[in-house]
Order: structure tokens, then sequence, then C-alpha cells
């Protein structure tokens, strides 16, 4: 179910104006799990994840995403169907319920001369029900805070049906509980759907705590700099030294009852 659905990028360059953020990246998203980008502020994770997505043109190096391959020579397209992307943000001024916008994510089922079927209706529901948040079904879209509004477009990803989801910073806007629950529901994705999940991810904690694999990418200071500073198993890959590297703090782990954690502190 879940072989055809891998993430890997050769030799992957991509910004802005001729100057590369993310430079000769290597990397690996395995099928089937969940993968953590990671790093500081204005390292590209943003904008790789777009380029996953076919959002954002390649400069150099390639892209399979499933079926998919992509290179410089590849015009950039929406990879529909095949993926879902969750940005950070997203507003409207139209006052959709958020039932409506999740259906914005049954466009590729729906006919170009018919509107959303039972079955679609039906999908929407059960992804804002795998959320918890289907007592918001009928709410405006544009009352709801922050972190419901993300909620939502995390249900309008799954209503989508793709095999690969990629999620910038899904926990954005969201407290505590609901992050961790966000997660959780990621980590159930991945293990009994079998879904490919690539997430942008803030703190190193959530990867070490829900990630089966992640990369670990710097910001870069000088031209010749590869993007990577390591890859592979959280637990593994996470050290004091590629924290130091990427994030320019002192950092220590401790063993909890559910793991490694970080504790990180200026230097």
């Amino acid at each position: 179910m879940t072989g055809g659905n891998v993430v890997r990028g050769e030799g992957v360059s991509v910004g802005y104006d001729g100057r590369a953020v993310v430079a000769d990246l290597t990397m690996t998203a395995p099928a089937g799990r969940c993968t953590a980008l990671l790093g500081a502020n204005g390292c590209g994770k943003s904008t790789l994840l777009r380029s996953i997505a076919g959002l954002h043109p390649l400069m150099a190096g390639s892209w399979q995403v499933g079926a998919v391959h992509r290179d410089p020579r590849t015009a950039s397209r929406p990879l529909a169907g095949a993926v879902a992307l969750v940005g950070q943000s997203h507003d409207t001024s139209f006052p959709f319920s958020a039932l409506d916008v999740v259906l914005t994510g049954r466009v590729r089922f729906v006919g170009a001369f018919r509107g959303p079927a039972a079955a679609d209706a039906d999908a929407a529901a059960r992804a804002l029900d795998r959320l918890g948040i289907l007592a918001l079904a009928t709410r405006d879209y544009t009352t709801l805070s922050g972190g419901e509004r993300q909620l939502v477009l995390l249900a309008r990803a799954l209503a989508q049906e793709a095999a690969i989801l990629l999620l910038d910073e899904p926990t954005t806007y969201l407290d505590l509980r609901n992050q961790h629950h966000v997660l959780a529901t990621l980590r159930e994705l991945c293990d009994q759907d079998g879904l490919t999940i690539v997430a942008t991810l803030h703190d190193p904690n959530q990867a070490l705590a829900y990630a089966d694999h992640a990369v670990l990418l710097r910001r870069r200071s000088a031209l010749e700099e590869p993007s990577l500073v390591a890859a592979g198993r959280p637990a593994d890959m996470l050290t004091a030294d590629t924290v130091a590297e990427a994030y320019q703090v002192g950092a220590r782990f401790i063993q909890t009852e559910r793991g490694p954690a970080l504790l990180p502190w200026l230097e």
C-alpha cells in the first residue's frame, strides 16, 4: 500500500532570486512514516515543503514524490490528488461554514458540472470527527480561533484522501493539549492508514515524541554550505552537537518515561 509513497530529494536546491535558501540537499521521507523537517527560522523548511508539493521551482536537483518525478526542466505544478498541503495560515472573507471549507478538499472527486455528493459530505464529516471538531461543522469559519481554523484545514487535508500529507507547522496556534492531539492523530494516520507525512516543526521535542524520521537543516551563512546537518531516527540524529550546529544553542538530553527530551539553553 505504501511502497510507492516515498518522498525523495537528490541534490535539491531551492530559493529566491537566484539565491539558494536550501542547497544541495539529499533526503528521504520514508513511505508510510512521519518525517519531521527541523531547523531554525529562515533555514528554508517552508520553501522546501512547497517545493515538494510542486508549488515552488527547483534550482537544481530532483524530487521523487510518489510516482511523480520532477527536476528544474519540469514546470512546477501542484500534485493534486497525490499530495495534500496544509500551510501555516489561511484567511477568507467569505462566511463559509467549517464543513464547506473541508468540502473544498473534495474538489478532485467532484465533476465540473455538479456539486458535492452525499459521499463527499460524509467524507468531510468523518475528517472533522477524526480531529474531534465535528461540533464546528456549522460554524462560520471566519469566526473561529486561529487554533480552530488550523484544525479545520487539517480536516480538509484528510478529506482530500491523499496518500502524502505535507504540513507546514501543523501545531501553529494550537494550545498544548491540541498540539499533542494533532500530533498523535498524525501518528495514527501513519500507523493505521499508511499515510506518508512530512511536517515542518519548530520544537525538536515533538519530533522525538512523534516522528519516525527527521531531517535537520541549518540556516546557511555561506554560499558553499550544504543545508543538511543530520538525518535519521530523531533519537539518534538529535545530539548536543547537531542541535548546536542547527540552532546555535546549547542542549542537554534527559531520559523520561516516554523517551528522550531536549533541554536547550543559550550559550
